[in-house]
């Protein structure tokens, strides 16, 4: 009665009344149908009077020197994949010394940026080291959420994934071990196998009573991940994939300097950056490559990533006897040194949730192709052009139209900034989330 009297109380009159009639109905309640109707009474005036002086003082949770325990989760390895990008370019421009950082994924990491700057900032990597690529794997995945959340103190969890099943398996448990906050973030979209829609269905009904905000990197891998409820809801926050915008700025002498490395001289150079994974459709550079061949173009295709279909993708290379036309490179970390060395990007992907080296190709001022399959939130500038993927004789005209463009290079690093795609932008709404 003190506290509801208290309440009340700061509802103006149209509360204080309310308060007034609750209380006129226990004391008839009480009269009519109780026992012991006196010291009940007494307990209701009571209550009455001292909810007239009650005035509380806030105490927070978090005091001044309390640190708020972030779990950055992924359902795959901490690699060099497009999340991974993503992580550290907000980790680089996350500044609030409140957040301690841990990061785990159930598999390895073997992504040496990210392991130095833990290490310098004294946070933390978990990397149970199970096998990716095996039939066990989803349960690799929710062994290691409970094994981290049993074993480390978790306030807020982010949970990174392109799966369905990571996103809702990992933020049921999370929530009912007791995390605070639980978001979800959508990376990806995807092909609509039979698999898919059988989890898309099960999680749309549940995910919202387990999650707390749900992030995308594009509306198209809002609408793949979560339920159309999320989405009409205004619940779905779109976070840019940012990019360190200073590091991709257009630098004539490394470009000059990495052709002069790689003995480009004044060959044509395309480039993909990606795993080598069906998703990213490495293949598909292979017949790019013979047709321009055909066409008698002194070119080179650089690629730069590894993955599964790699010793595919080097028979298939080495069926059409284009050993020469290829260099595959793996883990780098001067991909922008690289762009600005190329010439045209080609980004040829069955699907992706934004694709961020599109982005950062764009950044470079570097002329870009994507499959009609891609976002077209990724349009940002003009020199990005979609193709369909069924129409490869069109990639190699583009490919043409594009080498013969003339841009500023420089300018288009400041273009990518202005439509808010700087990785410190997006990290201002990360680390706001995270404390509110």
């Amino acid at each position: 009665y003190r506290n509801e009297g208290y309440f009340y109380k700061k509802q103006g009159l149209k509360g204080k009344l309310y308060y007034a009639l609750k209380i006129a109905y226990h004391r008839l309640k009480i009269l009519l149908k109780s026992e012991n109707k006196k010291a009940k009474l007494d307990i209701i005036k009571k209550g009455l009077k001292a909810s007239k002086t009650f005035n509380p003082k806030i105490e927070y949770a978090y005091g001044k020197n309390t640190k708020v325990n972030v779990t950055e989760f992924f359902g795959e390895p901490l690699s060099y994949g497009g999340q991974e990008a993503f992580i550290l370019n907000m980790y680089k421009n996350f500044s609030c010394e409140k957040v301690k950082y841990t990061f785990v994924t159930p598999f390895n990491c073997d992504n040496k940026s990210l392991q130095e700057l833990t290490e310098t900032r004294k946070d933390k990597i978990t990397a149970y080291n199970y096998k990716f690529n095996s039939k066990k794997r989803k349960l690799y995945i929710l062994k290691a959420i409970k094994n981290h959340l049993r074993t480390e103190s978790c306030d807020v969890i982010h949970i990174h994934s392109g799966s369905i099943f990571t996103l809702f398996f990992v933020s049921k448990i999370a929530k009912k071990m007791g995390v605070k906050k639980v978001i979800v973030h959508s990376h990806s979209t995807g092909e609509k196998s039979f698999t898919y829609k059988l989890i898309k269905k099960y999680s749309d009904k549940r995910i919202e009573k387990y999650a707390d905000v749900f992030f995308a990197c594009s509306k198209l891998a809002g609408k793949w991940k979560f339920s159309k409820n999320v989405i009409d809801n205004g619940a779905l926050t779109i976070i840019n994939n940012g990019i360190v915008v200073s590091k991709f700025k257009f630098n004539h002498k490394k470009r000059n300097q990495y052709r002069k490395d790689f003995n480009l001289g004044d060959s044509l150079v395309l480039l993909n950056v990606g795993r080598m994974e069906y998703q990213k459709n490495q293949e598909y550079m292979v017949e790019i490559a013979k047709k321009l061949l055909d066409e008698e173009v002194d070119f080179k295709i650089i690629i730069v990533g590894e993955g599964s279909l790699k010793d595919a993708l080097v028979s298939k290379i080495k069926e059409y006897n284009l050993n020469d036309k290829f260099i595959l490179l793996e883990k780098r970390t001067d991909v922008a040194e690289i762009m600005m060395a190329s010439d045209v990007f080609l980004f040829p992907s069955h699907f992706e949730g934004l694709g961020i080296v599109a982005i950062e190709s764009q950044a470079t001022g570097l002329p870009t192709i994507c499959s009609t399959s891609i976002t077209t939130e990724t349009n940002i500038t003009d020199i990005i052009r979609f193709v369909d993927l069924e129409k490869p004789n069109e990639w190699l005209d583009t490919i043409m139209q594009l080498k013969k463009l003339t841009v500023n290079r420089e300018e288009y690093a400041e273009l990518i900034a202005k439509a808010g795609y700087d990785a410190k932008t997006s990290a201002e709404i990360l680390e706001k989330t995270y404390l509110q």
